[in-house]
């Protein structure tokens, strides 16, 4: 098997036993073969659609956006993963986010926390001069923070899905041109430690404006395991930010806002007032924390509705 990675041609030996394959009734039942085992993309594929279903029948309220983000969200590198590529970006180009958890695609586990937004943004609007902009979405998640703090060097996981689907553009489209077959996109973003709602909206706005003349936005691999230029293709997009505790603790304003599409660059086509449905999908993570965070959201929630 070979992955063409940054213009390398890196071969990989991908041994076959039948012990470890799924076994399965066999397609060569003419032949006396009633059972055969499978590998690769075959039962890979069987197996997703059972997680999907599993998680289908117990939330039939859950959108197909989130059962789609459920699958990224809950998927991490295992240690071979990580041992045989270090660097991040070849590691996404030959594991893609990992492997899915089916547990955690199910319920929270006890230590850590995921939160669920199902709902629409009307990306654009028409202006005076053609269609623009139209609005930007900020959660104030019900943050576990006093916890948060009292943990102080405790190491905890911020992990983002942002999940949507895109209606392609019609007729012909230039594949190397940016914003000309999504109808629309989405990305999302996290307040830095103790910023103001209007330092967030400013600071959003000015990178909305820079993507939108194509400009090269920073990729932020500092703060973000995966970084805003790598999560940006497609539109599913999975980010992490892996910090203290106690520097998590402020950081619980979530912006998801808008990027160009066809939507808003084909005035002619009357599109740019469309609502586009979206899941957002936040988990907090510890194996360090020896408390149970759903507990403390959950009185958070309840204060906050008080």
């Amino acid at each position: 098997m070979i992955w063409n990675i940054k213009r390398k041609r890196i071969h990989i030996c991908v041994s076959h036993h039948s012990d470890l394959e799924i076994i399965s009734t066999s397609g060569n039942v003419d032949r006396g073969y009633l059972i055969g085992s499978f590998s690769g993309t075959s039962p890979a594929a069987a197996l997703a659609a059972r997680y999907g279903a599993i998680v289908t029948a117990e939330h039939p309220d859950y959108w197909q956006e989130t059962i789609r983000g459920l699958f990224v969200q809950s998927a991490w590198w295992t240690p071979e993963m990580i041992g045989r590529y270090a660097d991040i970006e070849d590691r996404l180009r030959a594991f893609g986010y990992g492997v899915p958890n089916l547990s955690k695609m199910r319920e929270s586990v006890d230590s850590g926390v995921t939160y669920i937004a199902q709902t629409e943004i009307v990306p654009y609007k028409e202006g005076s001069s053609g269609p623009i902009f139209n609005e930007m979405h900020i959660y104030d998640l019900p943050w576990p923070r006093e916890t948060l703090l009292s943990m102080g060097a405790a190491n905890v996981r911020l992990s983002i899905t942002l999940s949507y689907f895109v209606e392609p553009a019609p007729g012909k489209y230039d594949r190397y041109t940016a914003y000309q077959y999504a109808s629309a996109g989405l990305r999302f973003d996290v307040s830095n430690i103790d910023e103001s709602d209007i330092q967030l909206r400013n600071r959003i706005s000015k990178q909305m404006n820079e993507e939108d003349k194509n400009n090269v936005v920073a990729n932020d691999s500092q703060r973000w395991g995966i970084g805003k230029m790598r999560r940006a293709h497609g539109s599913i997009h999975k980010d992490f930010i892996e910090k203290t505790a106690a520097e998590l603790a402020t950081c619980n304003k979530i912006v998801v806002y808008p990027v160009s599409g066809w939507w808003k660059n084909k005035k002619n086509l009357k599109c740019y007032d469309k609502p586009l449905r979206y899941s957002l999908l936040v988990s907090l993570d510890s194996e360090e924390i020896d408390c149970d965070l759903i507990t403390e959201v959950e009185t958070v929630i309840i204060q906050q509705v008080e």
